[in-house]
């Protein structure tokens, strides 16, 4: 763990060493995240009722559901604001915290997986510290997505012994994703459904009768902040008509083979001249070689681990 959190700073110098002063980035997504974490700190302690018709666009209502509301990144941030009376400086924290938390996450859910604990250090690298994720900590929307492990650790341990308190702590940790990141809370909710649909292709029965008295009142309960948090969005939208269709959206396809590492970079280079490669990206999408390179070696060992079983265990029968 500690070689997480020094990795955290290392690999944000020297941003690190000005957490009080200074901001990831400059521009239209920083600003908002100082605000948003600004105002939801403000209203945990005046009016958390109404934290959602924030102090812009008057007269209208349910204003902080025009974007990302950053709450459950500000549950983070509070207490060093309180503290401190520094906005920036909680904020910074919460971005930090967001990756060091998803490494910790993802090695804990890969030591769960049966992965050694050289192998799921690794696991932590790559889902904290992968280009797309780690070079979008000034997208606090985008980049909070550190309760997906949690919550998928919880679920596992859940289908794996039956106990209830897990799967109300991966209902709680769901509604803390919903709170912190409208992005993650889409990749979790995918996860999930593709674990529980592997488990189920593995032979786990569905028993929907005992899933829904498992999760009882209790994981009601840890569900309600999710489904809350649905509310002023959908009041926003017919209020303002904030509503966006997949025609609006359209990137580069390059983006998706891009990485701004300097050995992705370099290896762009070499390629041959497509068009739909080199052009220049809108985003950066690609995970980086080296992910691949580690996730390629981590199959080719598996595969490699299955089949001396495989001829072990035909031996035995010899």
């Amino acid at each position: 763990m500690l070689a997480y959190l020094l990795l955290t700073l290392g690999l944000t110098y020297p941003f690190s060493t000005h957490l009080t002063t200074h901001v990831l980035s400059h521009g239209t997504d920083m600003d908002l995240a100082v605000w948003s974490v600004g105002w939801n700190v403000h209203a945990f302690t005046h009016a958390p009722w109404r934290i959602f018709d924030a102090n812009i666009f008057f007269p209208f209502h349910n204003a902080l559901a025009y974007s990302e509301n950053l709450i459950g990144a500000s549950f983070v941030a509070a207490p060093v604001i309180w503290l401190t009376g520094n906005t920036i400086l909680g904020m910074n924290i919460a971005a930090l915290f967001s990756v060091f938390a998803g490494a910790v996450g993802a090695f804990l859910l890969a030591r769960r997986l049966g992965l050694s604990g050289g192998a799921a250090f690794f696991a932590g690298l790559v889902f904290a510290f992968a280009p797309p994720r780690f070079l979008r900590m000034d997208q606090l929307p985008i980049s909070s997505v550190q309760w997906i492990p949690f919550a998928l650790l919880a679920l596992h341990l859940y289908l794996d012994t039956r106990r209830r308190g897990y799967l109300w702590t991966a209902a709680a940790l769901f509604s803390l994703e919903a709170l912190t990141s409208g992005h993650g809370t889409a990749m979790l909710t995918l996860a999930s459904a593709l674990l529980l649909l592997w488990r189920w292709r593995m032979g786990e029965p569905i028993d929907f009768a005992r899933r829904v008295r498992d999760i009882g009142w209790q994981g009601v309960l840890a569900l309600v902040p999710a489904a809350l948090v649905y509310i002023p969005y959908r009041m926003a939208q017919v209020e303002v008509g904030l509503k966006r269709q997949l025609d609006d959206w359209s990137i580069a396809t390059s983006s998706f083979f891009s990485s701004p590492t300097h050995v992705d970079q370099w290896l762009r280079a070499q390629m041959p001249d497509f068009a739909w490669l080199k052009a220049e990206p809108d985003a950066w999408l690609f995970p980086g070689v080296v992910p691949l390179v580690l996730a390629g070696l981590g199959l080719f060992a598996h595969w490699r681990s299955e089949e001396h079983t495989s001829e072990l265990q035909s031996l035995r029968h010899l």
